[in-house]
């Protein structure tokens, strides 16, 4: 769908100010346009908007005899052409076979070139495989519009492996056969720290300390810890003290 026109007057200060405006058919080849009130004293700029352009034809007579847009804006042409080298792509009739030959055109409304992903995080020799769609013409180039990291990428297939500089960034650029580009941004950060070596490394540390605590506690035992557990026998040389005075006093029983 063709969009609306741009209108406008310029006001004291040089500014536009806009005039609602739309298009009306008149006739079966005749458009018009509609306007909304506007000062008649100063110039009016009527400004349709282009959305796209092209050519058409060969080398002799081209006649177009209708044309038709989709929804999705693609413009469709159909005639007849007297040119050998009328431009085709793969044509159910590859060459003409009499003086007028019938033609059926198809324009797509050509989409901006874009990058995909748009931006991504990596760290220093990790790889993103860049993408790019839209754009005019055939086939892309990739390059790098700036290059923080030391980065390198592949012209052709837009793998890209980020440099050893931390941290920087880098631009990845596309650009198609018609000199459209289109850039995404990477940033390169160190990379985070092993969590599980710190694990691994804790778990060895809570090892250790649980064997000097039991060696720590057999040496408490040596030293005459007198302490006991129930039902246990006391250990340590308070233990023993109380078990020679146990004896001692049954042997003065004895002799009394």
């Amino acid at each position: 769908m063709q969009p609306k026109p741009r209108v406008y007057q310029r006001g004291t200060k040089g500014e536009p100010q806009e005039v609602a405006a739309g298009y009306r058919l008149l006739g079966e080849r005749s458009v018009g346009f509609v306007l909304a009130s506007y000062d008649t004293t100063r110039e009016l700029v009527i400004d349709p908007v282009l959305e796209y352009s092209t050519y058409l034809g060969g080398s002799s007579f081209d006649y177009g005899r209708g044309i038709a847009v989709d929804g999705a804006g693609s413009a469709y042409v159909t005639g007849y052409t007297q040119s050998t080298n009328f431009p085709t792509q793969n044509p159910f009739q590859a060459a003409n076979a009499g003086i007028r030959n019938a033609f059926v055109a198809k324009w797509m409304v050509p989409l901006p070139l874009a990058l995909a992903p748009a931006a991504a995080t990596v760290s220093p020799r990790e790889t993103v495989t860049f993408a790019a769609s839209g754009g005019s013409g055939t086939g892309f180039v990739f390059s790098l519009q700036t290059n923080g990291s030391g980065a390198m990428i592949d012209p052709a297939t837009g793998v890209y492996t980020a440099g050893s500089t931390t941290p920087s960034s880098d631009v990845v650029k596309a650009t198609d056969s018609l000199g459209n580009t289109a850039t995404a941004n990477v940033t390169v950060n160190a990379p985070p720290p092993d969590a599980g070596a710190d694990a691994d490394a804790g778990g060895a540390d809570a090892s250790v300390d649980a064997s000097d605590a039991s060696a720590d506690a057999a040496d408490s035992g040596r030293a005459g810890c007198g302490c006991r557990t129930a039902g246990a026998p006391a250990t340590g040389s308070a233990g023993w003290l109380a078990l020679l005075a146990v004896a001692a006093l049954g042997a003065r029983r004895r002799r009394g």
